[in-house]
């Protein structure tokens, strides 16, 4: 018991350390636009045994303290979790420890999913049986990691095809942004000169061996299969030279928007 009194210590510690920072400041001001009644956090690790998943725990008091989120409301899920781990969860924190990883559909939409460094795997089951709205966790746009397009499609469908769609948005808003910057610094014509009197010299082509080059194969990314149709990243800074090292790494919200019934009818 005296080990788990330690780790409260610290807990508070963490707590205290993530208050007032910008850090804090940035996922609140994201978060204060969802209407979410519960928290679930999934995959979080051993709070009594990792550093990060102990500084993750204090996010998540903070979060449940500033929205007001009752305790009987926040819910977890790892099965890693030690007899400790649910102790300290249960006991101290008064929170609900489950040995399921699924909820009621009436349940996942309002809930926040808290899933710090979740795994490609939980990740990708995840959006195949819970649904969720709303993802504090990876960025997903970096969760193929160094696998290749095909081989991501391939082991994590669903979380591939999320990828996939929050790469075409990010790309379509950066062409637009492209296209208004160009139109913006346009050159004006030389004084006296006509759009006829202008010359353009071309460079002979050499003909150069041609270079064998990978190509990746064409992918389907058919949305069949999935309950989405776009989605919205917002990263979270994290400083590296937090006192939380790289617990909040790659920190983002993702607000999945699920595909409207009925829409092509």
């Amino acid at each position: 018991m005296a080990s788990l009194e330690n780790v409260q210590k610290r807990l508070a510690s963490h707590v205290e350390t993530i208050q007032s920072t910008d850090f804090l400041e940035q996922s609140l001001k994201l978060l204060r636009q969802l209407p979410f009644k519960n928290i679930r956090c999934i995959a979080l690790g051993s709070p009594t045994q990792e550093f990060q998943a102990l500084y993750q725990l204090a996010l998540l008091k903070l979060l449940a303290k500033e929205f007001d989120i009752p305790p009987a409301n926040i819910s977890l899920y790892d099965p890693i979790f030690t007899d400790d781990d649910v102790h300290l969860l249960t006991t101290f924190e008064k929170y609900v420890v489950d040995e399921n990883e699924q909820t009621s559909p009436h349940y996942t939409s309002e809930t926040l999913y808290y899933m710090p460094h979740a795994p490609r795997s939980v990740t990708d089951r995840f959006l195949a049986n819970v649904k969720p709205k709303w993802i504090l966790g990876n960025d997903v746009r970096v969760t193929a990691g160094s696998l290749s397009q095909a081989k991501f499609l391939e082991e994590y469908p669903r979380l591939a095809k999320l990828v996939h769609i929050a790469e075409v948005r990010n790309t379509d808003a950066e062409e637009a942004s492209t296209d208004v910057s160009t139109d913006s610094m346009a050159s004006p014509r030389t004084p006296g000169l006509q759009q006829s009197e202008f010359k353009v010299v071309t460079r002979r082509k050499r003909n150069r061996p041609k270079k064998h080059v990978y190509v990746e194969p064409k992918l389907d990314y058919d949305l069949v299969d999935v309950y989405f149709d776009t989605i919205t990243v917002t990263r979270i800074d994290s400083p590296d030279s937090a006192p939380w090292n790289d617990s909040f790494s790659d920190l983002a919200l993702n607000v999945i928007n699920p595909i409207e019934p009925n829409r092509n009818e």
